[in-house]
């Protein structure tokens, strides 16, 4: 009967887990996004996980995918998914009895010296000298009476969580970086031919000016001040090839290649890229299960809530059971008969009566900890609808500015063309036209510096939205 009643109690009792449990926290979003509206954007929807798509560039979808299979800062992070979940197999492991075997053999001889040793030694009834065989095995089991250690178990599957989220960030920055850097390469390489291109019109108008200076019919500084506006405008050149090279660099390196590798590809495919108008940007409420760093700092704070009751559990007794068995003879033969056997079977109680308020002061270091990691979540979210406000502001004001310029570009050709016909019916001097040139020249290098503005900025704003749907590869 009270074997009945011991089994039920036992099993009731280590049911109980000291210590919070954790709970969701609430925080406070507004309805909608500030600046959704002056942006023009679309409200509603979610975005595709493979959003960069819709640039439909054949290339950059496969270096997104060579980047998730190669980027080292994913292998890193999947690395750390791997521990993680070892050391929540370990946690679980210490709620198991500790088993062991052993076998040993030893040979030791007494002092002949000490109080009796030698008189049974002179009459045959001690050997001095012996041996002794031993074969068992023996275990320990702590009981988890107040659920620490289901605690620890509850808080290393939070770390899970939360390293399994910090790889989902990892890729979504992953994929932002090599978007946004194709993004800039194409962008550069159009800023370049836009330079090119105004080369070769100033080169023909320095031809045209020195023909007319050979004929008598333009003053020579006409020509000094054409070839000073050629020579600045090639001056451009080099700068921007440099920061395409170092953009193709950079593209190489997130796709786990050598530098150099994308090169020739990169040159030899030159897209004109169109970036989409609309973002579909949702709800700020959204952003809570859409943003892998939030769904982080929030599994962060439920491990920090479980180390409360680890601590906790710390304050009361701890109980364990020990037993063991096996065969112990002075010589191999007879050690595994009958009469070799040797077993035992104890319990421990240890109470904590004095540990100089160790205890304790760990608990409330754990509280301040959880504390600080509770504040650092509220503070994510914060800087996450900041992020995305900053983003919906500049993709809607860059595209505003790229209007402009499209038309502001128009006008300068037309300006140009205006005065090279003027300057040919001698209406106007050749500085008239130099000015137009260059008005062209920065009109035009504005544009395509606007139209990479709006690429990168719709790759922020998609990054800041959370990368698009949930990223599962390798989870």
């Amino acid at each position: 009967m009270t074997r009945r009643l011991l089994i039920p109690s036992l099993i009731l009792i280590t049911g109980c887990t000291v210590g919070p449990d954790f709970k969701k926290p609430v925080v406070t979003t507004p309805e909608s996004f500030t600046s959704e509206k002056t942006a023009a954007l679309e409200i509603q929807g979610e975005a595709s996980p493979d959003w960069f798509a819709g640039l439909g560039d054949p290339l950059l979808d496969r270096l997104v995918t060579d980047a998730l299979r190669a980027n080292h800062d994913l292998k890193i992070a999947a690395s750390r998914v791997r521990e993680a979940r070892a050391l929540r197999s370990a946690a679980a492991g210490r709620l198991l009895p500790d088993v062991g075997t052993s076998v040993q053999g030893g040979r030791g001889r007494l002092s002949g010296n000490a109080p009796g040793n030698g008189q049974l030694s002179q009459a045959g009834v001690l050997d001095l000298t012996n041996t002794l065989y031993e074969a068992g095995f023996d275990a320990a089991w702590e009981i988890d009476l107040w659920g620490g250690r289901r605690r620890g178990i509850e808080s290393a599957s939070a770390r899970v969580a939360a390293s399994i989220e910090q790889r989902r960030d990892v890729q979504v920055a992953v994929i932002a970086e090599v978007v946004r850097n194709y993004v800039e390469l194409r962008g550069l390489q159009q800023r370049r031919e836009a330079v090119r291109r105004n080369v070769r019109i100033q080169q023909d108008s320095l031809t045209l000016v020195e023909a007319r200076v050979r004929h008598g019919l333009a003053a020579s500084l006409d020509a000094s001040r054409a070839r000073a506006l050629l020579e600045s405008s090639r001056s451009r050149l080099p700068g921007l090839r440099v920061a395409e090279r170092a953009a193709g660099f950079r593209l190489a390196v997130l796709t786990g290649r050598l530098p150099g590798e994308l090169l020739d590809e990169l040159d030899a495919q030159r897209p004109v890229l169109s970036i989409p108008a609309d973002v579909p940007v949702g709800l700020p409420s959204q952003l809570l299960t859409r943003r892998p760093d939030l769904r982080r700092a929030e599994a962060e704070l439920h491990a920090a809530t479980a180390e409360i009751g680890v601590a906790t559990a710390e304050l009361f007794p701890r109980f364990s059971l020990t037993g063991g068995g096996g065969y112990q003879s002075v010589s191999t033969g007879s050690l595994t008969r009958s009469a070799s056997r040797v077993w035992s079977l104890g319990g421990l109680v240890r109470f904590p009566w004095f540990q100089g308020g160790r205890l304790r002061a760990n608990i409330e270091a754990v509280k301040a900890r959880h504390e600080a990691t509770l504040i650092r979540y509220e503070q994510s979210v914060l800087l996450a609808l900041e992020e995305v406000e900053t983003s919906i502001v500049r993709f809607g004001e860059l595209q505003q500015e790229r209007m402009r310029l499209n038309e502001a570009t128009e006008a300068s050709r037309e300006a140009l063309r205006q005065a090279r016909t003027l300057y040919d019916n001698g209406l106007i001097n050749y500085l008239d036209v130099l000015e137009a040139e260059r008005s062209l020249t920065e009109i035009e290098d504005r544009l395509a510096a606007s139209e990479t503005g709006v690429g990168t900025a719709w790759v922020a704003l998609y990054k800041a939205l959370g990368g698009g749907a949930e990223l599962t590869a390798g989870s």
